[in-house]
């Protein structure tokens, strides 16, 4: 009685580790996208309506950057504070390079903060594809791999 509870704990652990790795590259990947449309954001504002940082920053909203607390950590503290804390949680490649565009953000004209953001958002697209190809490669190893060794553990054990 007790190996088989054993064995079913084992195999619900296994299986819902399966399931949050397979959320991991999802979460990433909508966290990559989400920087984009920010940098887009930024970008349009810059160059339509000469906007501050601040301001844009204040007003820019997002349902999934809110849930992770993104927006707050943005709104009080900095953009460059919040990708310090890692709210956003992006592959690290990509959360390096938000350091460093966060920390330059503001510091020249107009035009050139414009160049700025389109280079980011250009290299954030090479990211996530890269990031895109490593989810779906990964996919089926992190849906079936924690459950088979579950079933290996299973059957040592009885």
């Amino acid at each position: 009685m007790l190996k088989t509870v054993g064995c079913i704990l084992i195999l619900g652990a296994s299986s819902c580790l399966s399931l949050i790795l397979g959320r991991l590259g999802s979460r990433r990947l909508c966290a990559l996208a989400e920087i984009k449309r920010l940098l887009v954001f930024i970008s349009r504002n810059i160059e339509s309506f000469l906007t501050p940082v601040g301001v844009i920053l204040s007003s820019y909203h997002s349902d999934y950057l809110e849930l992770c607390g993104f927006s707050d950590a943005m709104k009080n503290d900095g953009l460059c504070a919040a990708f310090l804390r890692g709210y956003a949680d992006l592959p690290p490649e990509a959360e390096e390079l938000m350091i460093n565009f966060s920390s330059e953000l503001g510091d020249s004209y107009a035009e050139d903060e414009v160049k700025r953001c389109r280079h980011y958002i250009t290299v954030l697209e090479e990211i996530e594809a890269v990031e895109k190809a490593r989810v779906e490669k990964n996919r089926d190893l992190y849906r079936f791999l924690p459950p088979l060794g579950a079933l290996s553990l299973i059957i040592i054990l009885l």
